[in-house]
This record gives structure tokens, sequence and C-alpha cells, in this order.
């Protein structure tokens, strides 16, 4: 981890501070308070057909969650009600993932899976749950529950989830959290070898080059072998890729970060493949914020150059 990273983060996660500092107010850029026009067509449609939820009770379902999920952190995907839709299914893998995973038992795990959406589609949308697994470092799992009712649903009882830090990974041996029962909880690398997909949204771009070569690098670990996936999204550039604390682009940021573009996403797997011993297939496209559903005047204070990377990343041995 870079000395600026750790000069800002807690002493013992990769987390960032500032997700923790405006939970206290709502007077940031990345914090929209009327999103009645974001609670969609498809959004009601989802809630009403999967958790059941009547349609009269929808918005004020929505911003209860939402109030509750800012409250735990301070993310632009709770601002900006990103999490009411799954990105997974715009990725243009999504029917080859939905082919494994239905159909050939195929394991997949959403790295910084948040309140579960992705994960939810994937059920919806025929997955079994028993083939499913969760990570993230602060748990807004259980807001997923009360958000989706689904506790004591098939997804509850099967889906598999965990809180770890992907920068800093632990097995079981390593925790000390006890659960009730007093055995001591999974870790993401008890998972080491088990993946077949891995789904990464909306992470990688909080860090810096060499802290994205670390996290990916844990990924390949988790994945099984030759065939496996990695894909998901971030946010990437058109002009300059390093983005220095508080800088026009990264106003909020109190890490250097790198938001990558197509060519440098592929370098880095590059890399990333000669010092794992694998081989792997990058490949990334720039997409604009209209082109992912997204608004593009939320974006202004990130810059013009900023727009979204989605990638398809094939282990080839």
């Amino acid at each position: 981890m870079s000395l600026l990273n750790k000069l800002n983060a807690d002493a013992d996660t990769s987390e960032t501070s500032w997700s923790k500092t405006y939970t206290e107010t709502k007077e940031v850029a990345f914090f929209v308070s009327n999103m009645d026009d974001r609670i969609t067509q498809d959004v009601r449609h989802f809630l009403q057909s999967y958790s059941g939820i009547p349609r009269h009770d929808i918005v004020e379902h929505v911003y209860r969650i939402r109030e509750k999920a800012w409250a735990i952190r301070a993310y632009p995907c709770t601002g900006f009600a990103l999490f009411l839709q799954p990105m997974l299914p715009l990725n243009p893998a999504y029917p080859f993932i939905l082919e494994r995973v239905r159909n050939e038992g195929a394991n997949f795990i959403d790295v910084g899976c948040f309140v579960g959406q992705d994960l939810r589609r994937l059920v919806f949308d025929g997955c079994p749950p028993s083939s499913l697994f969760g990570c993230d470092i602060v748990n807004h799992w259980d807001v997923g529950f009360e958000f989706y009712r689904d506790k004591d649903r098939p997804f509850g009882k099967n889906v598999k989830y965990i809180e770890d830090d992907m920068l800093h990974p632990k097995t079981k041996n390593q925790s000390n959290e006890e659960t009730l029962d007093g055995d001591v909880d999974m870790k993401l690398m008890d998972w080491k070898g088990q993946m077949d997909i891995i789904n990464a949204a909306l992470v990688l771009h909080h860090w810096n080059w060499d802290d994205q070569v670390a996290v990916c690098k844990n990924l390949v670990r988790l994945s099984r072998g030759p065939e496996s996936m990695i894909v998901g999204c971030q946010i990437g550039s058109t002009g300059k890729n390093v983005m220095e604390p508080h800088c026009e682009e990264n106003p909020y940021g109190t890490f250097q970060t790198y938001w990558h573009n197509p060519e440098t996403w592929k370098s880095m797997w590059a890399v990333i493949a000669e010092e794992t011993g694998t081989k792997w297939e990058a490949k990334a496209e720039l997409k604009t914020f209209d082109q992912i559903g997204w608004r593009a005047s939320d974006w202004w204070y990130i810059g013009a150059c900023s727009r979204v990377l989605q990638f398809v990343v094939k282990r080839l041995e």
C-alpha cells in the first residue's frame, strides 16, 4: 500500500475516511435529495415481483432504505441511488455469465457487493442462490435484506456473505471475529481457487495503480483456473489517469487514485499476469454516463473526461 494511502486510511483497513465523515451531512455533490425519477418502472417491477412490495409503498420504502445505507457510509452509489440499478446485466458478458451460473453450476462472487443488487438480479434471472457469494468491507448486507425482504427466502438462506478487505484479505485462521455460536467467521481467502466468475463493480477506482494491482492479484487467487472471468466496471477517464487527492477531478478524495482507459487497463493486466504466473485476456470499453443509464449532470464534480470503464477479463492459463 502506498505511503499516501496509509496516511489517509485506518490502520487496519483500506477503507476511505471520507465515506465515514460525510455520513453526518448531505451537503455534498454526490447526494440528490429527490430521487423520485430514479425509481423507474424497472425498479418498481423488480421490487413488486421479487420482493413483494406493494406498488403504493415502493417510493417510501426506497427513501427509507437509502437513509439507512447513507448512515453506514456516504457513497455516491447511495447518494445517487445507483444501487437501484444492477450494473451486471449491462456487462456484455452477462448472457455468458447466466449460462455458466444457471446451467453449468459455476460459482459467482460479487466483491464490493453493497446491498446485493447484482446477486439478486442473478437469482431473479434463474441462477441458484447456492452458487452465489458476496463480500464487502462494510456491512450493507443486512440493509439489503430489509430492502429486498428475502432474508428468510432462498436468497437469504443460501447466498454466502462475508466482510473482508480486498486489499488485505484474510483467511479464517487469521480472523479474530467470532460468530454468535463461537465459531470464527469465514474470510475471503478461504474461497481461494473456488470462483469461476468474479464481479468487481465500482470498486477498483478507489485505489492507485499499485493497490489496484494488489487487489486484482487477490482476485486472481480466488479464480478457479482457465475459463474463469473477472467482470465489472469502474470510473475511467479519457484524459489523465492519476488523480491526486482533492484535485479538480477528485475533490473529495483523500487517496491518490488511478482511473483507467482501455489501454492502461490492458497494461495493468499484463503486469498482473506476469506477477502471478497466469495468462489473461483483458478487454475494456469506456462508456458515457448516459450510455449506462446514469445522469451525466450528476458527475460534473469529477470532470468532463470522466467515463465508466466496463471490462471483461478472461483467464487463459
